[in-house]
């Protein structure tokens, strides 16, 4: 039984790193308006979910297009900055306190014999991926409300990248971007990821909490 435990509690911790890596870990919708003109109902330009290994791909394909542009977040504008430094500082730190609870799971799991230590700890983890989807949703507000525009976002000089240098079409792009009135992120939010992580975890601690209550009851 104690082996059937140790082995449970270490394939359950993880699982989370599969989780993380290949299951959907952002959500973005972005709809524009422009259909309004001959429509009430907005056009959806993006709705999809990304993993991290989507993510991935995607910055390895397009890297050379983002070495042309220079594209960096020290290009970012002040303004993008100053709204998202420290909750994207506080989401980074938390990510990284989640793996690192995965993993002593799994050590406290295979070679400890005392179960509290793998549920105090699955309970920080939990409680990392709580927080990680609080401290995402801050880096997503001022997006989502309009006070940091597409503009802001890629910076007047990417934007004059992206028009080919012809300040007409610059200034369309500006004009329909940096207002926020046409093109909108309607969502951006932690997906499936981060929830089945915490549900890991938790499933940790149910599992630990069960083989202790069999134990009692052969007592």
């Amino acid at each position: 039984m104690k082996a059937f435990y140790k082995i449970g509690t270490a394939l359950l911790a993880l699982a989370i790193f599969p989780v993380l890596i290949f299951a959907p870990f952002v959500k973005i919708i972005v709809v524009s308006d422009v259909a309004s003109f001959f429509s009430s109902t907005p056009t959806v330009l993006l709705d999809d979910s990304y993993s991290l290994l989507d993510l991935y791909k995607l910055y390895t394909e397009n890297q050379s297009v983002f070495d042309q542009m220079n594209f960096s977040f020290d290009s970012l504008p002040d303004t993008l900055m100053d709204a998202v430094r420290i909750p994207t500082i506080v989401f980074l730190c938390l990510f990284a306190l989640l793996l690192l609870c995965a993993v002593l799971v799994v050590f406290f799991g295979l070679f400890s014999k005392n179960r509290r230590g793998a549920m105090v700890i699955s309970a920080l983890g939990a409680a990392s991926a709580f927080g990680m989807n609080m401290s995402f949703n801050a880096i997503a507000k001022p997006l989502l409300n309009g006070s940091v525009s597409v503009t802001d976002l890629l910076g007047e000089e990417l934007m004059s990248q992206l028009s080919g240098g012809m300040s007409a079409l610059g200034e369309a792009l500006t004009s329909l971007f940096g207002g926020g009135e046409l093109v909108e992120i309607r969502l951006l939010a932690l997906s499936g990821a981060y929830l089945f992580a915490l549900l890991l975890f938790a499933a940790v601690i149910i599992w630990s909490v069960a083989f202790t209550l069999m134990e009692w009851d052969k007592r």
